[in-house]
């Protein structure tokens, strides 16, 4: 890795710039695929995954604070995400097929 002051970072935060960006590259490699997988195998670690991600200190600890229309725009943009995830996971079935059929 080429570090523009790769010499005068600490072994520690050189170590943790590189693992950052290799994880970067992985995620953007196979990010997407990994997500719906344990969407669909493993739907608690999906959701603590989700979870961990979530500024607790951000969200209101009352949710009788949340308005009725907050509530909905939140359950129609989890809907939402939902059906772009599964148009995806159909679309990299069909494209597995094909490849599967011509090999």
């Amino acid at each position: 890795m080429n570090w523009p002051l790769n010499s005068k970072l600490p072994t520690s935060s050189r170590l943790a710039a590189e693992f950052l960006l290799a994880l970067e590259t992985d995620f953007q490699a196979r990010g997407a695929e990994a997500i719906a997988t344990l969407r669909k195998n493993e739907p608690w670690h999906y959701l603590e995954l989700i979870l961990s991600l979530v500024d607790l200190d951000a969200v209101d600890s009352n949710p009788s604070r949340v308005s009725d229309e907050e509530m909905d725009a939140l359950i129609a943009g989890t809907k939402d995400a939902l059906a772009k995830i599964d148009v995806w996971e159909k679309e990299m079935r069909a494209e597995q097929e094909i490849s599967e059929q011509t090999s």
